[in-house]
């Protein structure tokens, strides 16, 4: 007979587990579209993703206040770096901002310990 494995439970909400979750799928989209040097597409998946990471709610982090004004911080920082891509004209430049960007999005996860499947 097998070994049964433990249910796996998450910390986070389901709620913030989805957002979390589209805004993944939206940057995957963006990396595509600087892949393909679609520049028109880049800034399309930018929209996207700027309203999906705006869309989480960090509220079930209050209960930790360091963790909620840290995760709050990168909000900023993802509209920050999402403008870039949207204004700059070279890809080059888009490309550092993706880079910033890739850099916040992977701080947050690490922080608030994103646990609901693997991240690439």
């Amino acid at each position: 007979m097998p070994q049964l494995k433990p249910i796996a439970v998450s910390k986070h909400s389901d709620s913030f587990n989805v957002a979390v979750n589209k805004a993944l799928d939206q940057y995957y989209g963006l990396t595509e579209g600087l892949v393909n040097w679609d520049a028109s597409t880049i800034n399309q998946k930018a929209d996207s993703l700027e309203k999906s990471l705006g869309a989480i709610h960090f509220d079930e982090l209050k209960k930790d206040s360091a963790l909620y004004q840290t995760a709050v911080s990168y909000q900023q920082n993802f509209t920050n770096d999402l403008q870039t891509i949207k204004q700059q004209q070279d890809i080059g430049e888009k490309r550092k901002a993706f880079n910033s960007l890739s850099q916040n999005m992977y701080d947050l996860l690490r922080v608030v310990k994103y646990d609901e499947g693997k991240v690439f």
